[in-house]
């Protein structure tokens, strides 16, 4: 286990990054907090257009993990002009171990109607799959036209050997998984009716989506025992509203009235950018308290009072009273109501984010609970090529043996029985994303074993 950073390395780490966000201008953007001797970076763009200084934020965030390759955090990018990526898609670049991946955002993407509502003056009849391109990555959650089962996404292409016909996806029940060839379903694009989870779409499956459109070193780090981090954009409706900017200011004056009778001015800030009100919130604590209590109750609060609200907070409790205490909790506001779930990309945070301490377990097996969600990617020990989950509870019908898992290749998802593999939790190396995780996963566990060991058509 390493040392924790001294108050003087920081200071030195800090004057680094200073000096490298000067002839960047990106000081405008940037407030550094001490919160328990911790420094805290938050940074906010709010722009008519796309800004060069987008760009220079995910640099930004390359340089720390060069300089202190024992942070990690979260930047969060939309762009409608598309200039960055897709226009409604909400991406993240994600900082761990050194490293920074640009990933879509699983939860807000796709931004319309997620987190914003349809164009009520369109002339057209309009559909989440209008707004999302082909193909959606596998481990997707979705709901079709006129159902209520949700599905997760486990194959594209795929061909129904009763008639040839050729579908664009294949999926199974989330979050029961494969129990069996007769709850697979074949659906195309434009059946679906609801995105509840994007997948992982890394550079694997970008390279994946082109070629089928067409044919470190590790650090230990220590933390506090308690750390609450996040933001929220407010809106008094998700719809389209030409007053909307005279609702705005009116919560605004409202939202700041209620972080000072809370007694939140501390850890809750609301500042303007570019002329829209946006919240911040960091708390860096020794022990779960009441104040962890209270900013939770914020949250609420902003929500019903601005149902048109979006945002996150991130929870992290090593003493284990909100939950897990290997588990990065998520709080996800959007479209008036709150969910509470887990981030899928610092869960499990020990070895995601810290090595273990001493006396604690070093597998990670050991580390992450069973069962992991379906649509969670992993790679075994020993191997090199991830396989997303689709299945829990597998029976092996050659040799009646039961296994904890059925996996498929990432990112190319079903491509035939031959290409699935049944493992156990025990052989799990690497997790690389987390499933979508609700209540549902959890009472999964006790369910009876299917009698198939894949769900291939």
């Amino acid at each position: 286990m390493g040392a924790e950073p001294s108050v003087a390395e920081r200071d030195a780490v800090i004057g680094l990054i200073n000096a490298w966000v000067g002839p960047h201008k990106l000081q405008y953007y940037l407030t550094f907090r001490y919160l328990s001797n911790v420094p805290v970076l938050q940074v906010t763009i709010s722009h008519n257009n796309y800004l060069t200084d987008a760009d220079d934020a995910v640099d930004l965030f390359r340089y720390i993990g060069e300089v202190a390759p024992l942070s990690y955090g979260q930047l969060h990018l939309r762009d409608p002009d598309g200039r960055y990526g897709h226009y409604n898609t909400q991406y993240l670049a994600v900082l761990s171990r050194g490293i920074v991946t640009e990933i879509p955002d699983p939860f807000f993407t796709p931004c319309i109607p997620n987190v914003e509502g349809f164009d009520p003056d369109s002339e057209e009849e309009q559909c989440v799959s209008d707004f999302v391109d082909k193909y959606l990555p596998i481990g997707s959650v979705v709901t079709l036209h006129g159902g209520t089962k949700k599905l997760m996404i486990f194959g594209r292409h795929q061909q129904d050997t009763a008639n040839d016909r050729v579908f664009d996806y294949v999926g199974c029940p989330y979050p029961e998984g494969n129990i069996g060839s007769r709850a697979t379903f074949l659906f195309n694009h434009n059946d679906i009716a609801w995105v509840h989870y994007f997948g992982l779409r890394d550079g694997e499956e970008q390279a994946w989506s082109q070629l089928s459109s067409t044919a470190n070193e590790r650090n230990s780090i220590t933390g506090e025992d308690m750390e609450i981090n996040g933001w929220a954009i407010f809106w008094e409706s998700y719809g389209w509203d030409e007053d909307i900017n005279d609702q705005r200011d009116r919560i605004a004056v409202e939202v700041e009235n209620q972080i000072d009778a809370m007694a939140l001015r501390d850890w809750v800030n609301l500042g303007r950018y570019n002329g829209n009100p946006m919240l911040q919130v960091a708390l860096q604590t020794d022990h779960y308290d009441e104040t962890t209590d209270r900013i939770i109750e914020f949250f609420h609060y902003l929500m019903e009072a601005a149902p048109g609200s979006y945002g996150k907070l991130h929870i992290r409790d090593q003493e284990g009273r909100f939950g897990d205490p290997n588990v990065m909790h998520l709080l996800l506001m959007a479209r008036g109501s709150i969910t509470r779930t887990v981030d899928p990309f610092f869960t499990p945070c020990v070895p995601k984010i810290a090595d273990p301490g001493p006396g604690q377990r070093a597998k990670l097996s050991e580390l992450a609970p069973k069962y992991l969600p379906i649509g969670s990617v992993v790679t075994l020990n020993n191997g090199d090529k991830k396989l997303m989950i689709f299945g829990k509870r597998q029976r092996d019908t050659a040799n009646d043996t039961e296994f904890d898992y059925v996996g498929c290749p990432y990112p190319e998802g079903n491509i035939g029985p031959k290409a699935t593999f049944l493992f156990n939790h025990d052989d799990i190396g690497w997790i690389h994303f987390l499933g979508l995780s609700d209540d549902g996963p959890q009472s999964w566990a006790n369910h009876p074993v299917p009698q198939s060991n894949t769900a291939a058509k």
